[in-house]
């Protein structure tokens, strides 16, 4: 970003009240929403959020399917992100 801080963006097709909602929210389980912008011209809207090292979605899950069906839970999901570099 032209701060210097790097960020997680986030795009979607809906306008939804997410960057509103989560800007509202302080917790330190909840990432923080820098700004929210749209591209009318894509229909596309943005968000801007703190950008927490780990994993990536697509990660988990193939880590997740990797496992057997009764190793599949929130503790699975939490090791994996530990283990990434962060």
């Amino acid at each position: 970003s032209s701060l210097g801080r790097r960020v997680a963006l986030k795009a979607a097709r809906s306008h939804g009240q997410e960057g509103q909602a989560l800007a509202r929210l302080q917790h330190p389980n909840i990432v923080t929403v820098y700004s929210t912008a749209e591209d009318a011209q894509r229909g596309l809207y943005l968000l801007a959020m703190q950008y927490i090292p780990g994993g990536d979605l697509d990660g988990v899950m193939t880590h997740l399917a990797s496992l057997p069906p009764e190793a599949r839970g929130g503790k699975a999901v939490l090791d994996f992100l530990d283990s990434k570099p962060g």
